[in-house]
């Protein structure tokens, strides 16, 4: 249509002179040649968009693709009363938790307590400790006062061998 508008108009041109006219002729055919060649170059490119587009057939089953796609998901999603299901089930499951946890007061409470254990058991401790010094020094003294009584002990009895070999010597001599 534009080809053809464009020659029209071409052609109208009268008060052209005839060389004028032969060139607008020649540039007339050019521009139909050109015009052509470019609506059989457009025709091709819309047969290859027209082949690549899909038909109302090919939207029909892509619907139904995606439609069967959609009921698959909604079908494993969540409803509300499934989500209320399991808001309950981990509010119970907190409330478990949460009766079983400590507190910071029970905490505070508890380091009081191992406080004053600790403390009785210092004072234990240090009791205990005083008595084992006193026991030490009683095993000393004891260990020193026997060593004592025993090398006493012991020179008695080296005494009393001598005078028993000297008795028998004597008793001898007067048996002889």
């Amino acid at each position: 249509m534009v080809r053809w508008e464009c020659c029209q108009k071409v052609r109208d041109l009268k008060d052209m002179d005839q060389e004028t006219k032969k060139e607008f002729e020649e540039l007339t055919l050019i521009i139909r040649d050109s015009f052509g060649a470019l609506e059989e170059k457009m025709d091709g490119e819309f047969k290859a968009v027209r082949a690549e587009m899909a038909t109302k057939d090919d939207l029909r089953a892509l619907g139904t693709r995606l439609d069967a796609r959609i009921d698959g998901v909604e079908a494993k999603m969540a409803t509300k009363d499934d989500l209320r299901a399991l808001g309950t089930r981990l509010d119970a499951r907190i409330d478990g938790v949460e009766a079983k946890m400590a507190t910071k007061d029970d905490l505070h409470d508890l380091e009081r307590k191992m406080d004053v254990g600790f403390a009785s058991l210092r004072a234990e401790l240090a009791e205990i400790k005083s008595k084992i010094r006193d026991l030490e020094e009683r095993v000393e003294k004891l260990f020193k006062t026997e060593t004592e009584d025993v090398s006493a002990f012991y020179g008695d009895l080296k005494d009393l061998k001598r005078r028993v070999e000297k008795l028998e010597r004597n008793m001898q001599l007067q048996a002889a």
